[in-house]
């Protein structure tokens, strides 16, 4: 029986492998950078937020804010996304960030019962996000 020899596969995918990786890594730091810094500016200066990108438009404090907190959301997500291979740790990290965020939105507008409603859930999506980071250890 002849003995098989290895072709070299694994050398000839890394090349690609990691000019991809790089590629990817990119995309990801420059989603993150933009839905971070969009969302942070239209969480913190809602008002500013519409005076430069949607003059025209007449839209309300607190809805540019709820949308500042899913946008910083989806920005820790993608961040969570370049340390971690995990989809539901990344997903629970986003969704907690969002939710918690959203929740202070309406307590600054003065809505606490529905911000503590809406905080319980974020709260219940960072415990189950460190409950899952703590399994995978």
């Amino acid at each position: 029986m002849q003995a098989r020899t290895s072709s070299n596969r694994s050398t000839q995918q890394t090349t690609p492998a990691r000019s991809t990786d790089r590629v990817v890594s990119t995309a990801l730091v420059l989603a993150a950078l933009t839905s971070l810094v969009f969302g942070l500016w239209a969480y913190i200066a809602p008002s500013h937020f519409q005076s430069v990108i949607a003059p025209w438009a007449s839209l309300g404090e607190h809805f540019l804010r709820d949308g500042g907190a899913f946008q910083i959301g989806i920005g820790s997500m993608v961040v969570a996304a370049l340390y971690c291979r995990d989809a539901i740790t990344v997903v629970l990290t986003g969704s907690s960030v969002a939710t918690l965020l959203h929740a202070i939105s309406h307590m600054i507008d003065v809505d606490y019962r529905h911000a503590a409603f809406i905080a319980a859930i974020g709260l219940l999506y960072a415990v189950a996000c460190v409950a899952r980071v703590r399994s995978a250890r």
